[in-house]
């Protein structure tokens, strides 16, 4: 929240009202994920990423056997700072994690599987593919990537043998470039069935579902697994991919884990909880005006007063007080609108402060 002073209000019959209203404001950096306090049952990796060196990833997950991970083409690690410590960086070009083949992971017939990790994307809107995590190849498997702004999770069984499930790809705009976000990808269905049942796939994004589709069971997939590009072949929402090491991200991701079981949503809010200290940069505030005529209140919309402004995190702006008006009085109404009443009969400069907030209620103070 910024303290700012509107400058300049000038008034004198049908005269301009000018706005001074250049906004700082700064915010610590770093944001951390917190250990999610839930039961390790069906936990079959846990690749934490906290070697400093090397290309090997070891799996920590107590039931596993030994899904270890290996990176491949300049996959680098990186201390990240604060509780994330040890992440791995992909250039977007060629790197991945290579994860070979397991009963545990992709050989199997699994009906309830849970895939969690976190990601930072350099470039959201970026025209290629990015892989944050692939099993199978184009017949049969899940993934989750990001394409041209939005992030997918998907999944499908097109083997008319078996489901004859085409695929699900559920998707969100809610992602911000070089910010952290936990994303997961939940199955939940009937185990043995060949029929799509409703609502059996659950994505979610910083622990909150954000879609779900028909869904089922996903048999054996032999292609390997690709954290951070693909290992072998995989299938987006538009179109299949065949070549390994392509469809790299480029950015970091960290604490990628794989449930033999459906997490319940508490249990996704849980891994998805975060210490936040990021870094909220400067937005900007332009000047405004508006014509007003003496000796009359003016409403100015809050929603008009920021339109012009913009903040470079995607943050939405948001007006939540007012004070300190010289020549007038300056108040919020219950629609978060600011009515100005000038002094009566006064014509010249007036002012009043305001305050504002972004979407993460971060808060310091200035002057302008």
């Amino acid at each position: 929240m910024t303290q700012n002073r509107l400058d300049e209000l000038i008034w004198a019959g049908l005269e301009e009202l000018t706005f001074e209203s250049d906004l700082t404001f700064r915010d610590p950096p770093n944001i951390s994920p917190l250990a999610g306090k839930i039961s390790n049952d069906g936990l079959v990796m846990d690749l934490a990423f906290n070697e400093t060196s090397g290309d090997k990833a070891i799996d920590s997950a107590p039931d596993s056997e030994n899904n270890e991970g290996k990176l491949r083409n300049g996959a680098t690690y990186t201390n990240a700072g604060g509780t994330f410590g040890g992440v791995v960086t992909f250039d977007g070009i060629d790197d991945y994690i290579f994860v070979k083949d397991s009963s545990q992971l992709n050989l199997g017939i699994h009906a309830k599987k849970t895939i969690s990790l976190w990601f930072k994307v350099e470039d959201k809107n970026s025209s290629v593919y990015q892989v944050l995590y692939e099993e199978g190849g184009n017949t049969r498997g899940l993934n989750l990537y990001i394409y041209r702004g939005r992030l997918y999770v998907g999944g499908w069984n097109n083997s008319s043998s078996e489901s004859n499930w085409s695929g699900m790809f559920l998707s969100t705009d809610a992602i911000v470039s070089n910010r952290w976000h936990h994303a997961a990808l939940v199955l939940n269905a009937i185990e043995g069935a060949t029929t799509l049942q409703d609502n059996a796939l659950i994505a979610y994004l910083d622990g909150i579902p954000f879609g779900t589709g028909r869904a089922s069971q996903i048999w054996s997939h032999s292609d390997d697994i690709g954290i951070g590009g693909l290992n072998q072949k995989t299938k987006f929402h538009n179109a299949d991919a065949r070549s390994t090491g392509k469809n790299s991200l480029k950015g970091s991701i960290d604490a990628v884990q794989v449930y033999n079981r459906a997490l319940r949503e508490s249990e996704i809010a849980q891994l998805a909880q975060i210490q936040v200290t990021q870094e909220n940069n400067i937005p900007t505030a332009n000047n405004d005006s508006v014509d007003i005529i003496k000796n009359r209140a003016v409403t100015i919309l809050a929603v008009d007063l920021l339109k012009n402004d913009s903040d470079p995190d995607e943050d939405s702006l948001t007006l939540v007080n007012v004070a300190n008006a010289s020549n007038g009085s300056a108040a919020l109404d219950s629609n978060g609108n600011v009515i100005f009443i000038p002094a009566s009969g006064f014509v010249g400069d007036a002012s009043f402060e305001y305050a504002i907030a972004d979407s993460r209620r971060r808060t310091s103070d200035g002057d302008s």
